[in-house]
């Protein structure tokens, strides 16, 4: 992708098409496919989670993102659900 602003160019390995699952921590097993992420050119993933709750924000983000919103996407999820990964905005 090519940041319009500085005209740099940038090649990253992208999360896009890759399946989101839960893992057992005791277990090690996989416990859900949380789904399927679109292809997108998002690099990289962060999250916050609620608590006890197995609900959590997944956004992402690539090298031009910045701390605007409108330059990531938003992703909400339950870590217990199968299919439950569900996009909130869709900005990359």
């Amino acid at each position: 992708m090519t940041n319009q602003s500085t005209g740099y160019t940038y090649t990253e390995d992208g999360v896009g098409g890759g399946s989101f699952v839960a893992i057992d921590a005791g277990s090690n097993q996989v416990i859900a496919t949380i789904g399927t992420l679109p292809n997108t050119t998002a690099t990289a993933l962060s999250g916050t989670f609620r608590s006890d709750v197995d609900t959590g924000f997944l956004e992402a983000s690539n090298p031009v993102s910045t701390e605007d919103p409108a330059t990531r996407d938003l992703y909400l999820l339950n870590s217990q659900s199968a299919n439950s990964l569900m996009l909130i905005t869709g900005n990359l």
